[in-house]
């Protein structure tokens, strides 16, 4: 397939310099020139103003423009295109003015023959395009920084503004020429600036230092010196010019404002539904009980369906109201040094009738050679967490299944284990199961009752009582899972 032809504007009032050019790109070996030829700058400019053409030899002597003046109307008008300047005598400082003025090469006529002018329109093409190809890419990456709403600014190693978008003038109410070249940290409370600055200075000194990919929630501060809740991310890069860092700040004021009232309206809810829900029970159950006389059959087994779920919508409330606490950081934790063993006996003693009533047992294994071992944590919420993990042992425990409940040492954590020998968790949820309102099987988890938040508000237990949790499982044979504690000394 022939190669397209390479488009040339020839600026030249010769007629014999003119045609000796054709000449030598007629006789060009491996590609083709379209030439079009014009002899003065008024022509030129009709010929730019109509066409495109990837390259331009330019005499600077014209009839009607001499010299600078000349180049810079082209290039004005031919921005996208190769300029190669041509003249009848080498003048260095001329050609340095050429090249900087934004011409691609520099020719002498008289000097160049045909191989030195098709290399030298090669050559000049393919800078062109690659400038051309950077000015696009440079221009996409400003729309995308320009249009982002968040704010965007990057700072050298010395903490000194270097880029300003738009979006970082709206939050900040500091336009770019305010910014420019001033220094970082008066953007950031002075909390926030003890939070990010040793990390920043530790990622600009060292070039192989990555920043972790996240963001975190500071306090910054807006040009009428008022405070603002934001979340802030940063990455760091190194050039021939030193070490430089983007920081990425978003506004979420209007955020906390949303997550407040949906806090609060959770809450609310949640609260004047168990009021009434908790004196509906307790009258079902003293009903149940026979305070109002022996019941029908009939009546029993309605009476223990409506107890029943009853108990679940109970359970279903606190675990949501638990969870809320715990986004919006309400709930409370009494840390205290406290024997590890006495605990799990209370949570399998507390969870041995639920579990009995699914035909399952529980036994505890433990091979601690200390079995006054202890840790710090809130009694009251590890009771809650192995709550939860005993009663989901249970429920998808085979019957006549056992539940498994071990503590061992590992260095300074000891670790507790429930394990049960149900159907197993598949691999494709382990991505999110502590998540809330995950699911392995929604159809399944309806028939053994829960909300999808027991796992979700356990991790977020465990992790305040800077413990971790996890699990391990094999389908079908049993599932194990585990907590890791730090010993008190």
């Amino acid at each position: 397939m022939t190669p397209q032809a390479i488009s040339v504007l020839l600026v030249e009032d010769s007629p014999g310099d003119a045609r000796l050019v054709e000449l030598y790109l007629e006789q060009a070996q491996g590609h083709n020139f379209d030439i079009t030829h014009v002899t003065c700058l008024k022509d030129a400019e009709g010929a730019l103003l109509k066409s495109t053409f990837n390259a331009v030899l330019l005499d600077l002597a014209l009839p009607d423009s001499l010299g600078s003046e000349t180049l810079n109307h082209v290039i004005v008008l031919a921005p996208h295109s190769a300029v190669v300047v041509m003249t009848g005598i080498y003048n260095a400082e001329l050609a340095t003015q050429a090249i900087h003025a934004g011409a691609q090469d520099y020719l002498v006529k008289g000097e160049a023959d045909a191989a030195i002018l098709e290399r030298t329109l090669i050559n000049a093409t393919e800078r062109a395009e690659f400038r051309n190809t950077a000015r696009r890419e440079k221009e996409r990456y400003l729309a995308v920084v320009e249009t982002a709403n968040d704010a965007i600014f990057t700072v050298n190693a010395k903490g000194k503004i270097l880029t300003w978008n738009r979006a970082a003038s709206e939050i900040f109410g500091c336009t770019y020429d305010d910014m420019i070249e001033q220094p970082l940290w008066p953007l950031f409370s002075a909390t926030a600036r003890k939070t990010l600055e040793p990390t920043l200075d530790a990622y600009l000194r060292d070039a192989r230092l990555k920043p972790k990919h996240g963001h975190v929630r500071l306090n910054c501060i807006h040009n009428n010196h008022q405070s603002f809740p934001a979340e802030v991310s940063m990455a760091t890069w190194h050039t021939d010019e030193g070490n430089f860092a983007s920081i990425v700040v978003r506004d979420i004021t209007e955020t906390q404002k949303a997550d407040r009232l949906k806090s609060e309206f959770v809450s609310t809810v949640s609260h004047e539904l168990r009021t009434p829900l908790t004196s509906l029970m307790g009258s079902l159950k003293l009903v149940a009980g026979g305070v109002t006389g022996e019941l029908p059959d009939k009546a029993k087994v309605l009476l223990e369906i409506a107890v029943n779920n009853g108990d679940r919508l109970i359970l279903l409330i606190n675990d949501i109201l638990d969870m809320n606490k715990i986004e919006s950081g309400r709930i409370d934790f009494n840390m205290a040094s406290t024997e590890l063993i006495p605990i799990v006996e209370e949570a399998v003693a507390q969870n041995f009738a639920y579990a009995a009533k699914l035909n399952v047992s529980i036994v505890i294994q433990q091979t601690l050679k200390n079995t006054d071992l202890k840790v710090t944590v809130d009694k009251d919420r590890l009771l809650q967490v192995l709550a939860n993990l005993l009663s989901n042992a249970a429920k998808y425990s085979p019957d006549q299944g056992v539940i498994q409940v071990s503590v061992s040492q590992h260095d300074n954590t000891v670790q507790i284990t429930v394990t049960d020998n149900g159907p197993g968790i598949p691999d494709d949820f382990r991505d999110r199961i502590f998540h809330k309102f995950a699911q392995a099987d929604s159809t399944d988890t309806r028939q053994k009752g829960g909300t999808g938040l027991g796992l979700s508000i356990t991790k977020a237990l465990v992790e305040k009582m800077r413990g971790r949790i996890d699990y391990r499982s094999t389908p079908d044979v049993e599932t194990a899972f585990y907590i890791k504690l730090p010993i008190h000394h």
